[in-house]
C-alpha cells in the first residue's frame, strides 16, 4: 500500500513538471513569435496591398488607393504621382531592420515618434489590414529611420538595404508631393477640342475641333477670320502635347503669389474639351519681365532677351497653383496663322 501510494506521488510529480515545461516552452514560442512580428516591417509582395493610409500627429492624413486600371488615387480625387509610389511601395517592399537601440535611448526615440511619428496603415485589395507600424526620424548619422510596430514597446532602427538616407522621406504627408505631374494626360484619340485664347493678341486666339475624323480651326472670337479645314496630320502634330505634358511642382502653399496671379491677366488660357464631356481649362503667366515677353511672329517661338524662367499657371478653377519649364509649355503657344 505504502509503495502505491509513494508511486502515485512520484507520478503526479513528473506531471506536474511536464506541464511546467510544456508551458515554459509555449511561452517563449509565443514570445519569439511577437518578437519577430515586432520586427518584420515589410511586405514584399506589394501586389497585395489596395490601400494605403498615412497620418500625423497633427490630424494631416493622406489615402492611396489602387484602382481597378492599376493607378494609384489620392485621396478619392487625384491621380498620385507614379514617382512617389514607386518610391513608397519600395520602401513598404524593402524595409528592414537595421538595429535595435541601446535600452538607454529607448525613451527618448519613443518620445520622437510619439511627437513625429507618421502612422503607416497597410490594407489588402479586399479591405483587410496587413500591417500597421510608425516612421519617425533619423539616426544622427541619417542612415537609420526610428520605426515602432502598432502595439509595441520596443522601436527599431530600420533602412533600406542598398539605400543610404532618411526613410522618413518615403512617407511624405505632403499632398502636393503626391499629386500627378501630368498637366492634361489625354490621349489624342479622346480630345474634341482645344483652344488656346490670348485676352490681349485676340487676332492669334484659335478654335481646334474634332469633325468627325477631320479637324477646323476657327477665331476664338467674332472676328473676320473664316472657319477652315486643317491637315489631320498637322493638328495632330499640335494635340499630340496634350497627351505628355509635366508640371514642375504645384506651388499652391505660394498664397501671395497665388493671389497676385488670380488678380492678373493671363498671357494665354488653354482648354481642352474630351469627348466624354469633361474639360480643363489652364491659365498661363511666363515667369519673366512684363516688358520683355513676346512670341516671334515669323517662327511663333516665345522669345525674350532674358531668356524664359518657365511659366506659374492657374488651373481647377484657380484652386491649384503650379509651375512648369518652358519647354513643356511653349509647344501649345501656337496661333491661329499655325494652321
Amino acid at each position: 500500500m505504502q509503495k502505491r501510494i509513494y508511486w502515485m506521488l512520484g507520478a503526479a510529480l513528473v506531471l506536474i513538471a511536464a506541464i511546467f515545461i510544456l508551458d515554459k516552452t509555449d511561452g517563449n514560442s509565443a514570445q519569439g513569435t511577437r518578437i519577430v512580428d515586432e520586427r518584420d516591417f515589410k511586405i514584399e509582395d506589394t501586389d497585395r496591398i489596395g490601400k494605403i493610409f498615412l497620418a500625423d500627429r497633427k490630424g494631416y492624413t493622406t489615402i492611396l488607393e489602387r484602382q481597378e486600371n492599376g493607378d494609384w488615387e489620392l485621396d478619392g480625387q487625384y491621380k498620385a504621382y507614379d514617382n512617389a509610389m514607386k518610391n513608397l511601395l519600395d520602401a513598404v517592399s524593402r524595409i528592414d531592420l537595421q538595429f535595435i537601440p541601446a535600452a538607454k535611448a529607448v525613451p527618448a526615440i519613443v518620445g520622437n515618434l510619439a511627437s513625429e511619428g507618421i502612422h503607416v496603415e497597410l490594407f489588402d485589395l479586399k479591405g483587410e489590414k496587413i500591417k500597421g507600424y510608425y516612421i519617425g526620424g533619423s539616426t544622427n548619422d541619417e542612415r537609420g529611420t526610428y520605426a515602432i510596430m502598432e502595439d509595441a514597446e520596443q522601436p527599431y532602427v530600420v533602412h533600406l538595404p542598398g539605400w543610404t538616407g532618411n526613410l522618413r522621406f518615403r512617407y511624405s504627408l505632403i499632398e502636393q508631393e503626391w499629386r500627378d505631374r501630368q498637366l492634361f494626360g489625354t490621349d489624342l484619340a479622346d480630345i474634341q477640342l482645344a483652344s488656346i485664347e490670348y485676352p490681349t493678341r485676340r487676332n492669334r486666339s484659335f478654335v481646334l475641333e474634332r469633325n468627325g475624323e477631320e479637324w477646323t480651326v476657327g477665331p476664338y472670337y467674332e472676328t473676320s477670320q473664316p472657319v477652315r479645314e486643317v491637315p489631320r496630320g498637322r493638328a495632330e502634330y499640335f494635340l499630340v502635347n496634350f497627351e505628355e505634358s509635366y508640371l514642375v511642382s504645384y506651388a499652391n502653399y505660394s498664397l501671395e503669389e497665388k493671389t497676385d496671379l488670380i488678380q492678373r491677366i493671363p498671357y494665354a488660357i488653354i482648354r481642352l474639351a474630351r469627348k466624354d464631356g469633361s474639360e480643363k481649362v489652364v491659365k498661363i503667366f511666363p515667369r519673366l519681365d512684363e516688358s520683355i515677353k513676346s512670341l516671334d511672329p515669323n517662327t511663333d517661338a516665345f522669345a525674350s532677351a532674358l531668356g524664359e524662367r518657365g511659366f506659374n499657371l492657374l488651373f481647377n478653377d484657380d484652386k491649384d497653383f503650379a509651375t512648369a519649364a518652358t519647354d513643356q509649355i511653349v509647344p501649345f503657344l501656337r496661333s491661329y496663322d499655325n494652321f
